[in-house]
């Protein structure tokens, strides 16, 4: 009750109390609502996953497959490399489940067969694949691969043209008929410091990209993650 126009004391603590009590729970809703936000990506991560990628082309599970890496254009200092590629994706078409372990043929035996190249014109796709004994071939030609852009700095890049040959019929089995060519480009995670010097060093680096550019390869036929973990294989 109000003497002379005056709130009575009990009555100012009643509507103080109120307010406080509403301000807190603004308060308390907002946070909840930004924590809410924060934590929806993490949360969607733990209860789906990570974000994944659909592979361009599933190889025909009843095919056997050989991969052949090619570098007509002498892109590689190290021809090895070839094989550390062919490996690589090997490895990784296997632990993706892209084809079952006894229908991958080893790449081991390309360099033989395509050897009489400097002599006469160059084998086939197919010819190479029936050689071996595949039904198909994962052919991909290297177009780039270096280990810095500008000479100084350690930026490892490298890039490859990759096409699928049904060995039977010669055919193109992927991409489609009107592209000729799929592509894969790698870029190693950029790292603090210049480019080594010491052959050792540059064998090490160039091996790291090579992985990396099989693993890259093989993803094309692999359903894989957007953001793959630092720990796989070439990473």
């Amino acid at each position: 009750m109000s003497t002379h126009g005056r709130t009575h004391p009990s009555a100012r603590r009643s509507a103080a109390t109120t307010r406080n009590g509403l301000l807190f729970a603004a308060i308390a809703s907002f946070a909840a609502f930004t924590l809410g936000c924060n934590i929806a990506g993490p949360a969607f991560y733990f209860i789906h996953g990570p974000e994944k990628i659909a592979a361009q082309y599933e190889i025909p599970k009843e095919k056997s497959v050989v991969v052949f890496i090619d570098d007509r254009e002498n892109m590689l200092r190290d021809r090895s490399m070839r094989q550390v590629i062919a490996r690589s994706t090997e490895q990784r078409l296997l632990d993706g489940g892209a084809v079952p372990k006894g229908d991958v043929i080893s790449s081991d035996g390309i360099a033989a067969i395509t050897a009489a190249d400097r002599w006469g014109k160059p084998l086939g796709i197919a010819q190479v694949g029936e050689a071996l004994g595949a039904d198909v071939v994962i052919y991909a030609s290297i177009d780039s691969f270096a280990l810095s852009a500008d000479r100084t700095t350690l930026s490892p890049t490298g890039s490859m043209r990759v096409k699928v040959i049904d060995v039977a019929s010669r055919n193109r089995l992927w991409p489609a008929e009107e592209q000729e060519w799929g592509q894969v480009a790698t870029a190693v995670p950029r790292r603090d410091g210049t480019l080594p010097t010491s052959l050792s060093a540059i064998s090490a680096e160039e091996s790291r990209l090579a992985q990396r550019m099989g693993n890259d390869l093989a993803n094309l036929f692999v359903k894989h993650e957007a953001r793959p973990r630092e720990n796989e294989i070439g990473r």
